[in-house]
């Protein structure tokens, strides 16, 4: 089962707490010419990403049609705006998504997370297990290192790919997300 905390009272994902963190850090970063070009190289990179043929916007139809059924649905999330939420896990994948949407009817792929031992990779091959030095090869010039990133290897700002980057140098855990909100 993915790793959960509580995050002000709430349990939450290891990518959400990350996505939230990470909102709150670059709200506040002032933005220079370095950085824009990593942005823009970030963007370009993340295009075309998808995990295990999974990618961002997909229907829980074509996501069954790419991994499977999933060993676990969690009850359906109905926010104060009507907005819906939908949490699935694959054991044999160790992999979980989050679905969100206006309703239902119209959820798709809004956040993926895999932990070790998944063998699910990105599109540039980036998995579990992967080095630094993959990594820096396949996403280096989105990659805009922080000291606060604490062990993340982090592509692009909203929606970006994060990397959890181990003690031995390898990844541990992946975390994609975009934006939910409005």
């Amino acid at each position: 089962m993915a790793n959960r905390e509580r995050t002000m009272g709430v349990r939450m994902p290891r990518w959400a707490r990350w996505v939230v963190g990470a909102a709150l850090l670059l709200a506040g970063l002032p933005a220079s010419a370095g950085s824009a070009q990593r942005r823009s190289a970030a963007k370009a990179l993340l295009a075309g990403e998808a995990i295990g043929g999974v990618r961002m916007g997909m229907t829980p139809l074509r996501v069954i049609a790419q991994l499977g059924k999933p060993s676990r649905v969690w009850k359906r999330n109905v926010e104060h705006d009507g907005s819906v939420t939908i949490r699935w896990w694959w054991e044999g994948h160790a992999a979980e998504m989050l679905f969100c949407g206006a309703s239902v009817k119209t959820v798709s792929v809004c956040g993926l997370e895999i932990v070790r031992p998944s063998r699910l990779t990105t599109s540039k091959g980036i998995g579990i297990g992967s080095t630094l030095r993959d990594l820096d090869a396949a996403y280096g010039a989105g990659h805009d290192p922080r000291p606060e990133d604490n062990g993340m290897y982090v592509v692009g700002e909203e929606g970006g790919l994060a990397f959890d980057v181990g003690f031995d140098k390898t990844v541990d855990a992946i975390y994609w997300g975009r934006d939910t909100g409005p």
